[in-house]
């Protein structure tokens, strides 16, 4: 398979891969297997004798400075064989670059004028939303101004990322954390523009760049940095197919964002027509049709979490199984628990609980007749948190103690290696040891995951709850994990969204009173179970289904990353054949039996 061909076939190939064919066009591009060779353009190495001519003319009229010629690229840094008439060089030998002006207000003088900086230079393109003003002097103007045809790189933040500058009417200088890199004799600055994307993304640029956490491309290293360099004709050949396929790319991004957007809209559209519809009847006419359409509604993982909240929702309005009229009322399960707490509390077994308001009319939604609303406070014995000394960096190892962190029920999941070890020299506190069964929630998080919560269905020992985490005890007539499943649905997210407190959206906190004040409908025992059981199957048939999915994106990016591979390096056409068509043969089947739970 060509080239050509694969191009031709990859709309059909890759869904969520346009930036994958991106990739692949630049690598074809820099390697000089996009367009065809032409023996009549003149020779790369004419086009750097050129450069080094014109460079020597600019060094004489003191127009850039003089800087040593590097050495040639020797064999171990040439990446593949240069095709007829390109030649590898170093970017020292074709352009002159520079790093802008050092920011110093103390020693800066001269006029204020509008300059880069490393936020403004996205790739491809600038942004100009926000930019500073230094003073420059009018005999530092020249050295420090960009012109049209510049390409402006990053040395810091985003170390290679670039972008040309094409604003001729518009004065621009820039600062020190930028290269403004010039080609002489006329290269193309799109090809080097394309070199350092292409090597950007398949992280062959970090060779370069030096610092172990904070990354830097620097003078040096951008002067001895290596490309193969096509004749100039060539250079104007590729820039325009490559503007040719990238113009394609983005209608076909396009394409696959329309195509997702109508998907998403239909698949709440009739997740919808689920929660809203009452009678049994109706519920059961809503999901088969989403059964119906099943295999285009989820065939990608960002359809599932709308599908994972209908359930949860379905489950807590009691339309997820049928009411049973011979369970015990909830007004009578509610009426006991209220006679045990106050004899509990008279033994001073548990503390005495807040008085809470009653439950008005504030409910969100209509609930079975055998139902009723209760705030949380009243459903529990108690809620407690626990202890958050100074703790190791490290987790904890063996049987030692453990403080779990916030993240260890973040998730949906108990995660309990999400802990800091105790020093050595404290003393645990074993009253704040989970227990298999704890109900456990967050009072801190984000505003998005704040009040997670989770059923610790079993855990090592020696791992103390942190002062974050909130522990609540319920009495054995309400199921913790009902109460899990209502209190990570919609409904309940709202709520603790509206009452979190804290100025930061990344650090929100809930009180204990926020948690008891929360509004929650009680079914009968019974159906509390049932409930659970069938939401809690359902709930791992989606989340099979999503790794199904997951694994599936995976496999074909891996196909289509070999396919890329092979072709690039030159495999016979059989072997480019088969590697496509086990792309297009990747299909999924749902785990379960989907089309008939309802």
């Amino acid at each position: 398979m060509t080239p050509q061909e694969f191009l031709d076939q990859f709309g059909t190939l890759a869904e969520n891969g346009v930036q994958t064919l991106r990739e692949f066009v630049l690598q074809l591009a820099i390697q000089g297997k996009l367009v065809a060779q032409d023996s009549s353009d003149e020779p790369t190495e004419e086009l750097i004798l050129r450069c080094e001519q014109e460079r020597k003319r600019l060094a004489d009229a003191n127009k850039i400075s003089t800087k040593r010629r590097l050495p040639e690229v020797d064999g171990c840094e040439e990446e593949f064989v240069a095709p007829n008439g390109w030649k590898w060089c170093r970017i020292n030998h074709i352009c002159d670059h520079r790093l802008g002006k050092m920011l110093d207000k103390s020693k800066n003088k001269g006029t204020p004028q509008r300059y880069l900086r490393n936020t403004n230079v996205q790739w491809l393109q600038f942004d100009l939303t926000d930019v500073k003003e230094m003073r420059f002097e009018d005999a530092e103007l020249d050295e420090f101004e960009v012109r049209c045809g510049d390409l402006m790189v990053c040395e810091g933040g985003y170390p290679g990322r670039c972008a040309i500058w094409r604003n001729a009417a518009e004065k621009m200088m820039f600062q020190k954390a930028i290269h403004r890199v010039r080609p002489l004799a006329e290269i193309y600055p799109e090809f080097l523009l394309m070199r350092l994307w292409g090597d950007s993304c398949r992280g062959h640029l970090d060779q370069y760049c030096t610092g172990a956490t904070i990354k830097h491309f620097t003078g040096k290293e951008l002067a001895r940095y290596a490309i193969c360099l096509p004749p100039l004709a060539e250079q104007q050949r590729i820039v325009a197919k490559v503007d040719e396929l990238m113009r394609l790319c983005d209608g076909l991004e396009a394409v696959q964002k329309q195509r997702r957007g109508v998907r998403l809209r239909l698949n709440r559209s009739s997740l919808d027509r689920l929660t809203v519809v009452q009678s049994t009847a109706q519920v059961s006419a809503a999901w088969q049709r989403v059964c119906d359409h099943f295999e285009v509604l989820y065939d990608t993982p960002e359809t599932l979490p709308d599908l994972r909240q209908t359930i949860l929702q379905l489950a807590v309005q009691g339309k997820l199984v049928k009411q049973d009229p011979h369970d015990e009322p909830a007004e009578e399960l509610l009426n006991r628990l209220a006679t045990e707490k106050a004899e509990l509390v008279k033994q001073k077994t548990i503390p005495k609980p807040a008085k809470l308001q009653p439950v008005n009319g504030e409910v969100p939604f209509p609930i079975p007749p055998t139902w009723r609303w209760e705030r949380l406070g009243n459903i529990t014995h108690k809620i407690e948190s626990g202890w958050s000394p100074q703790c190791e960096s490290y987790p904890r190892t063996d049987d030692n103690w453990g403080v779990l962190k916030i993240s260890a029920v973040t998730w949906g999941t108990f995660n309990p290696d999400a802990n800091k070890a105790l020093p050595a020299h404290l003393e645990p506190r074993p009253h704040c040891e989970v227990q298999a069964g704890d109900f456990v929630m967050s009072r801190a998080n984000t505003s998005e995951l704040v009040a997670k919560s989770v059923v610790i269905e079993s855990t090592p020992p020696r791992l103390l709850l942190n002062d974050k985490l909130l522990r609540v005890i319920f009495p054995d007539a309400i199921d913790p994990q009902f109460v899990n499943l209502y209190n990570n649905c919609q409904f309940a997210r709202d709520y603790y969204i509206e009452v979190a407190s804290g100025t930061s959206v990344s650090m929100r906190n809930v009180s204990r009173d926020n948690v008891g004040n929360l509004l929650i409908p009680i079914p009968p025992l019974p159906e509390q179970k049932r409930i659970v059981s069938k939401g809690t199957d359902l709930l791992s048939q989606v989340t099979r289904l999503e790794s199904t999915l997951t694994r599936r994106e995976a496999t074909r990016t891996q196909l289509l990353t070999a396919a890329i591979h092979s072709i690039l390096s030159g495999a016979p056409d059989d072997d480019n054949n088969v590697v496509l068509a086990s792309v297009t043969e990747v299909e999924i089947t749902f785990v379960g039996n989907h089309h008939n739970d309802g």
